[in-house]
């Protein structure tokens, strides 16, 4: 019984080794783009006003602009009209 156990715990261990070994050899690299985006509308949440647990308040943004919309949680207060940084990263392949 314990051999057998051993047998696919030593598997396991090759089958790993063997994915993290040939998935490290995939080329790319990232690409930043940053944008500004406006703040649209804001939410703030108060202590406790999600969970009993919330001990600490936080203000949920929504950013837009032409093409993209996001929404972020924030422990820093904003108004509508604010401008924020963002950066986007894209992972481009190399094709190998």
């Amino acid at each position: 019984m314990k051999t057998n156990n051993m047998k696919k715990l030593i598997f396991t261990t090759a089958v790993l080794s063997s994915v993290a070994l040939f998935s490290c050899t995939v080329k790319g690299r990232f690409e930043d783009t940053p944008t500004m985006l406006k703040v649209d509308s804001v939410e703030y949440h108060g202590i406790g006003q999600d969970n009993t647990l919330q001990t600490t308040p936080y203000w949920k943004l929504y950013l837009v602009n032409n093409t993209d919309t996001v929404s972020l949680t924030s422990h820093r207060s904003f108004q509508k009209g604010d401008s924020i940084q963002v950066i986007f990263r894209k992972y481009v392949s190399d094709g190998k």
